[in-house]
């Protein structure tokens, strides 16, 4: 290359402007650089017909021959060129791609700059977060200093034998999802639940005392029947308990009472119901609402939720619903343009607040009665019906099951009804809650529990438990019914509520009297394994005690939270959830992921053969894994079970 500007000077030239590549063809950026255009030719010589891989062999003569016959080749190639008009010329060397691949390209670049203007990562919030999710990490967080990390491993390289460097692991960067891993001697984990199981199953008959104590643990990092793989509680499907005690029959009404009612407005629910156009006003946007509500319910009262209380116990779920879109704080009054959009405005709960303000403001003004709630709107809701329903029937219009929960069990005995219409265009049906409450009968009092314990906004649904399934079981054993009755009780010690949701718990799980949820994963974990023949999956499992006694708490304080109508005066950080940047958060559990011993099994640090006793693995009877410090299960002898004669003192390191 240093003489082809003598050598070879066309060539050289076409360099020099930039042409670097060769074109085999038409097709867009079907450029291809010098030494990769020789070898496709090289390899297409040889492997097509006539090449060397064709029948021709391999041998040192053979070779040589078709060797020595390529100049020939490449002179007939040449005539070819010539009496075919086609040989070597130049080119545009990135020509413009078609209409099409520009107009896939524009939408895939907007679509990418849509999806940071929604999660902009250069706003005011200077703390380090997932722009996908909007999870904020904690200070053990190093992962933007991966560039510092790496230079420190390579000075500790320095004068060191490379055959005996090992490198360790607390130098490694720690990231977003490594940070919430359970620790040993601080030292992160991570728990791979299959990986557990398969020490469990081999431990299992020299230490069964072992694995029953497993089994206290949840053995993966969060509960995972409770709690799905981005640490959030399991979302509940309470629509399925309204379908469940719909399709018990009469309990509807086919129209509403002719005589003049009490309407009373979910606003959470109303706020969803018009959809907003940019280049609108927010005050042409109010004026939508007072439309719809002027044709529909000209005479109504509007509840609405208060959004700026600081921590709630259904930060959670407004967490969730969010879906990790960060919304900037934005002033508006009713003469300024909406130039966004509404779920990404709304995610923001001061810019809700601010428009449930303007929109209730204007709602005022036109004649219409609105109330704030100092929390949840439901509790708010249902006081109010109740109260109005002493002078004249009620109609109740709203989604939200909470709602129907709520007005069945406190329905009063009085010649009024309260109705509960839920307006969806597909399944909308009117509710007469004085009906429902006669065909449930006792089963009515304890609905606020079945509900809040197979999930709801502020609870976790139970994997494989739906609110269909729980209903039919729960609200036939007498045993049953009397625990669910203990979380109706007020002030109820917190040891009898945790003693009566465990037994609930269990019982949906297929349990027996008794025989708790601890000793319940340990049988069907055996049942599953020896009659199923797929691997176990942990959340098919029930909770652990533990976890599953933070779960009953959260129930019971959202029980109380419903049987007296938000008057409750119960602190939640005594019931199940603790104070994260300032909101309310579930506990998960108080145990650690799985016993210590347990857990320096998961992999050892052998710097030799793994080939004898010594060695936690090898001592244990099991093979070693990826988990392992220095072979990762693929460069001893014991990446597979064997047996060995040796035996001698355990050598267990952590690293």
């Amino acid at each position: 290359m240093e003489g082809l500007k003598h050598s070879h000077p066309e060539v050289y030239e076409y360099f020099s402007h930039g042409y670097h590549v060769f074109r085999r063809s038409d097709r867009f950026w079907a450029g291809l650089s010098t030494d990769l255009a020789i070898e496709q030719v090289l390899m297409r010589s040889l492997k097509t017909s006539g090449g060397l891989t064709r029948g021709r062999g391999m041998s040192e003569v053979q070779r040589t021959q078709w060797l020595l016959s390529m100049s020939a080749s490449a002179a007939v190639n040449d005539s070819m060129q010539i009496l075919t008009g086609i040989g070597f010329s130049t080119s545009e060397q990135h020509k413009e791609a078609s209409d099409a691949r520009m107009k896939r390209d524009k939408n895939d670049v907007i679509t990418i700059l849509s999806y940071l203007n929604d999660r902009d990562p250069f706003n005011e919030n200077v703390q380090l977060r997932s722009i996908d999710t909007g999870i904020h990490a904690d200070d053990k967080v190093n992962v933007y200093l991966a560039k510092q990390c790496g230079e420190r491993i390579i000075e500790s390289m320095e004068n060191q034998n490379a055959l005996e460097y090992t490198f360790k692991r607390y130098n490694q960067v720690i990231t977003m999802s490594s940070s919430i891993l359970p620790s040993i001697h601080n030292d992160i984990t991570e728990v791979d639940p299959q990986l557990l199981f398969q020490r469990l199953t081999a431990l299992a008959d020299r230490e069964p005392d072992t694995v029953t104590d497993a089994f206290r643990h949840e053995l993966s990092t969060h509960p995972a029947s409770l709690f799905d793989s981005s640490g959030l509680p399991r979302i509940s499907n309470k629509s399925q308990l309204a379908d469940t005690l719909w399709n018990l029959g009469n309990c509807g009404v086919s129209e509403l009472p002719g005589h003049p009612v009490k309407y009373i407005l979910d606003g959470g629910s109303l706020i969803q119901k018009i959809q907003w156009t940019k280049g609108t006003t927010f005050g042409q946007i109010c004026d939508q609402y007072i439309n719809y509500l002027q044709k529909k319910y000209p005479d109504c009262l509007i509840v609405f939720d208060c959004y700026t209380t600081g921590a709630f116990i259904k930060d959670c779920t407004h967490f969730r619903r969010s879906k990790g879109i960060i919304s900037p704080d934005a002033t508006f009054t009713s003469d300024m343009q909406f130039k966004s959009r509404k779920d990404i405005l709304l995610a923001n709960k001061n810019n809700k607040q601010n428009f449930i303000n303007l929109l209730g403001q204007r709602l005022v003004e036109n004649g219409y009665q609105i109330l704030n709630a100092a929390g949840d709107a439901d509790t708010l809701i249902v006081s109010t019906a109740l109260e109005s329903s002493l002078e004249n029937d009620v109609v109740i219009v709203g989604e939200d099951t909470d709602l129907l929960v709520l007005l069945c069990f406190h329905q009063l005995r009085s010649d009024y009804d309260v109705f509960f219409y839920t307006e969806t265009s597909k399944n909308a049906r009117t509710w007469s809650t004085k009906s429902l409450k006669r065909v449930l009968g006792d089963r009515s009092e304890v609905l606020p529990v079945l509900h809040a314990i197979s999930g709801c906004d502020t609870t976790s649904r139970l994997y494989g438990i739906g609110k269909s399934n729980a209903f039919s079981r729960l609200t036939k054993p007498s045993f049953c019914m009397e625990s669910l009755q203990k979380f109706n009780t007020v002030d109820l010690q917190q040891n009898d509520v945790i003693s009566a949701g465990l037994e609930v718990i269990s019982y949906l799980y297929g349990g027996v009297p008794l025989e708790g949820l601890d000793l319940l994963r340990l049988r069907l974990y055996t049942n599953k394994s020896i009659t199923g023949n797929k691997m176990v999956q942990v959340k098919s499992l029930p909770p652990t005690s533990d976890a599953a006694s933070f779960h009953v708490m959260r129930t019971y304080y959202q029980c109380q939270e419903w049987i007296n109508l938000n008057t409750n005066s119960m602190d939640p950080l005594c019931w199940g959830w603790t104070l994260r940047d300032n909101k309310l958060m579930p506990i998960t559990s108080s145990l650690p992921p799985a016993p210590e011993n347990l857990l320096k099994i998961i992999h050892c640090n052998c710097k030799s053969n793994c080939d004898n006793r010594r060695f936690t693995c090898r001592k244990h009877g099991l093979s070693c894994s990826v988990g392992c410090g220095q072979c990762r299960g693929t460069t001893c002898t014991n990446s597979s079970i064997e047996e060995s004669e040796s035996s001698g003192s355990d050598d267990t390191v952590l690293q």
